[in-house]
């Protein structure tokens, strides 16, 4: 591998990056605010409003109505719905985990 592809190979993350921070700074601290904004948003849903919300994202990409300039915007916006919908699906799966058969009694 070159050294280019190397860099490339080591910084990948599993998070949504926001890319031209370099070129365009201002844009980079909307789209910053716009990020917090929908987090903030979208922690007040339901698991199922996400799953809703999603879905209907989802079918506007598919429908290739989204601009190009949007993508990043809609691919963001996906990625908290998806993050929200697994961080309430946790505590769910953790709050069973925690249940003490001993309570639960017929």
């Amino acid at each position: 591998m070159r050294k280019n592809e190397d860099s490339k190979a080591t910084s990948k993350s599993n998070s949504p990056k926001i890319t031209n921070e370099v070129n365009n700074p201002k844009k980079t601290i909307l789209l910053k605010n716009m990020i917090n904004k929908w987090k903030n948003e979208i922690s007040l849903l339901s698991y199922e409003e996400s799953l809703k919300a999603l879905d209907l994202l989802l079918e506007n990409l598919q429908k290739d109505t989204v601009p190009l300039e949007e993508l990043q915007q809609y691919y963001l916006q996906g990625k908290i719905y998806l993050d929200h919908c697994d961080s309430l699906l946790n505590n769910v799966e953790q709050e069973v985990i925690e249940l003490d058969p001993e309570t639960i009694k017929h």
